[in-house]
């Protein structure tokens, strides 16, 4: 029976974690593992029962440990202030060392954190030594060491030491798998915009026909001509999505275009699906499936005037900031005004001193002219005639343009008119209700802004398309046949190729979003309101792929 007790004690004391506030020593909470959560084991080389050369000793510690550095603290200062230290320490087991559970808002260590920001406490870290005195595998003990040195310090204890030197070491976090939300944070790092457009399409057939009578010719009905715009794909690389290569002055996209400023097809977009044709992961197949699917729908559709064509758009985060350059937004402010008409009735005698409200002779110009109500406070005349009347309110930027029907530009001068305004108000108090109403007619500026893109008059071309090269790449079946739909040939549709690249087709590792590995930051959490800090943001950067020169404009069946 004792031999069970004991080993009962002893598998519970293994299974407990202990908190240690060093500021509130009353403070230890013994919590089960359960209690704690799961932890995630690190992936770094398993070198239990190996003996190691002090070589391969000093690489193993680099593998485990992203940092090491020496936190020292003032005590003289300290006991001037009587100030905390200002962490909480945590013990899972004797034999594992004592870890950073939180670092409060206000202590010793969190006005370190400041001062070195290259060598901040976080969440997690480890304290292998305090002082002269080493952690070995005594948590327990060390731990009121560290309290120890620490008041004895502050205390100013004769042959206690002037200085704290806490001994840091952190922990390497390894890779793993992104959850769903930081799939979807780097998705949202990548992509600037994801949004499907139901293109019209019932007139643009017709335009293509009235305009190749005018010029002289055939009809135009290529794929290409109708939605005016240039497809292509990297030719080692159609697993990446198909982009809008170029976009032309003409075709129905021009004309979503021109009547949807706030949701622009831009050129580098990329097509992911139109109407039921889906790209997945082969732009070769895909542009092929396009044509047919165009081919069909000409036959079937193109006399009716409600047709129309659903793209579903992505942008990369490159394409959107190559347009903010080239067609960066500018705003029109421009003013104008409402006038409202108050009436001011005194209710008691006596009652001129107590309207609430700050005015000036100066305008919101700041010259003279009407007058300005600056400031409206929580009680009087004018605060109970806003509860009153919530539609019909006095506001501090409202200006007093006219009394009892005369202007105030009737008056001789601003000063004038001001001390009219107040001679009226201060004659109605001292009548009370017997006066008449004093009647205000206020004037309040609105403002409006209108924002538009420049540089818009041919086009939303971007900066990489204005400066890019023209140097023509291999073409892909250059058969003319395959510029119009319905040619018997079942090639993809060719409309040349450029050596510009689709701006911004950054590469995926394995063509899903947000599959890659990331390097997770030093362990640690934002404030919150348990007072944990100290956690570096996770900066994700996704690195786009360098662009190779064989780009293709679209691909035909022959391609592999």
């Amino acid at each position: 029976m004792l031999s069970e007790a004991l080993a009962t004690h002893t598998d519970s004391r293994l299974r407990s974690s202990l908190f240690l506030d060093l500021d509130h020593v009353e403070r230890f909470v013994a919590r089960g593992s359960m209690e704690m959560g799961a932890t995630v084991d690190l992936e770094s080389q398993d070198t239990l029962g190996t003996t190691l050369s002090p070589t391969d000793r000093v690489s193993a510690h680099s593998r485990k440990f992203e940092a090491e550095f020496v936190v020292e603290l003032n005590m003289t200062d300290a006991h001037e202030r009587g100030a905390k230290l200002g962490i909480v320490l945590n013990r899972m087991a004797d034999f594992e060392p004592a870890t950073i559970h939180s670092v409060q808002k206000n202590g010793l260590i969190e006005e370190w954190n400041t001062a070195h920001p290259g060598k901040d406490v976080h969440k997690g870290d480890e304290i292998v030594q305090v002082n002269d005195i080493q952690w070995h595998a005594n948590t327990e003990t060390f731990m009121n060491r560290i309290k120890g040195q620490f008041i004895s310090a502050r205390k100013q204890v004769e042959g206690a030491s002037d200085m704290l030197k806490l001994y840091i070491q952190r922990p390497r976090v390894w890779k793993h798998k992104r959850f769903k939300l930081q799939r979807e944070d780097f998705h949202d790092k990548k992509y600037a915009a994801d949004f499907v457009a139901e293109i019209p399409m019932g007139d643009i057939v017709d335009d293509m026909n009235y305009a190749a009578e005018i010029v002289g010719g055939t009809s135009l009905t290529s794929i290409d001509d109708m939605m005016g715009w240039t497809l292509g794909f990297k030719r080692h690389g159609d697993w990446q999505p198909t982009t809008i290569r170029k976009l032309e002055r003409h075709g129905a996209l021009a004309k979503w275009n021109k009547k949807n400023a706030d949701q622009l097809i831009l050129e580098g977009d990329e097509i992911l699906r139109v109407d039921k044709v889906l790209w997945q992961h082969n732009s070769t197949k895909f542009m092929k499936n396009l044509k047919r699917h165009f081919r069909g729908i000409i036959a079937a559709d193109a006399s009716n005037k409600s047709w129309s064509v659903l793209l579903a758009i992505r942008r990369p985060r490159a394409v959107q900031n190559s347009f903010d350059e080239a067609h960066p937004v500018k705003e029109i402010v421009s003013w104008s005004s409402t006038n409202t008409s108050v009436a001011i009735r005194f209710n008691r005698t006596g009652e001129a001193n107590m309207m609430g409200w700050k005015l000036s002779p100066k305008s919101a110009t700041g010259v003279e002219g009407p007058i300005l109500v600056e400031k409206i406070r929580t009680t009087g005349l004018v605060a109970e005639w806003n509860a009153e009347n919530p539609d019909n309110t006095i506001s501090p930027s409202d200006q007093i343009v006219a009394l009892n029907g005369i202007s105030w530009d009737k008056h001789a001068s601003a000063k004038e008119f001001y001390d009219a305004v107040q001679t009226a108000l201060a004659d109605a108090g001292h009548k009370g209700p017997e006066g008449d109403a004093v009647q205000l007619t206020l004037e309040r500026p609105v403002q409006s802004v209108k924002s538009y893109r420049e540089n818009l008059e041919h086009g939303v071309h971007t900066v990489y398309h204005v400066k890019a090269t023209t140097t023509p790449a291999p073409e892909v079946g250059t058969d003319t046949a395959d510029k119009h739909v319905g040619a018997t040939d079942d090639s993809a549709d060719v409309t040349g190729a450029e050596d510009d690249k689709p701006v911004g087709a950054e590469e995926d590792s394995d063509g899903v979003i947000g599959a890659v590995e990331d390097d997770d930051k030093p362990v640690g959490a934002e404030e919150d309101s348990d007072g944990v800090i100290g956690a570096a943001e996770d900066d994700d950067k996704a690195a786009g792929a360098a662009e190779d020169s064989n780009d293709v404009t679209g691909a035909s069946e022959d391609d592999p």
